[in-house]
């Protein structure tokens, strides 16, 4: 543990097993809580809440949209629309997918959001075996996103970990 953090309290690890002999106090399970969260909430939505997680997203997309059409509030919007759908993949949500299209094809969009969204899309269609759906989504990046933004070194990993999307025909 680092010095002064909340948990800087002797105990081995967050959230360490009791003994049979030993208990908990309530400063305990605070202070495990708050590192969690600040730490690991990946780790915490991971453990059978992606489905709350994801109704918080839409909550957030709600929020975000009644809050006006300022750019940064748009784009608030537009990143719970594309977490909700991202979570809602991990879920095998059937309309999942068409949610994260819809962010990736959004013009106002960010150009960070449309590129996490074909990306990712991309990878959903490699982990399906899809190559062309994969292909065509690679390929849209290079259309509609400048040549250095910043998801472009995540694409050329993708290309160089999946040799079936060298050859692949592209998508219509």
């Amino acid at each position: 543990m680092v010095r002064g953090d909340v948990a800087d309290d002797r105990e081995p690890h967050p959230c360490a097993p009791v003994t049979a002999a030993g208990r908990i106090s309530t400063r305990e399970r605070l202070e495990d809580g708050l590192l969690l969260l600040r730490r690991k909430a990946r780790a915490i939505v991971l453990h059978g809440k992606l489905a709350e997680a994801a109704k918080a997203y839409d909550e957030a997309a709600v929020t975000a949209g009644k809050a006006g059409e300022a750019p940064a509030v748009r784009a608030l919007a537009l990143r719970a629309r594309l977490y909700a759908g991202l979570t809602r993949t991990e879920l095998g949500d059937k309309g999942a997918e068409a949610a994260v299209a819809a962010v990736a094809d959004e013009p106002s969009a960010p150009e960070t959001l449309r590129g996490l969204a074909m990306l990712s899309l991309a990878n959903l269609a490699v982990a399906r075996g899809d190559s062309a759906e994969a292909a065509k989504w690679l390929n849209a990046m290079d259309r509609r996103l400048r040549p250095d933004n910043v998801w472009q070194q995540d694409k050329a990993f993708l290309v160089r970990s999946e040799p079936s999307l060298t050859a692949a025909p592209a998508a219509k």
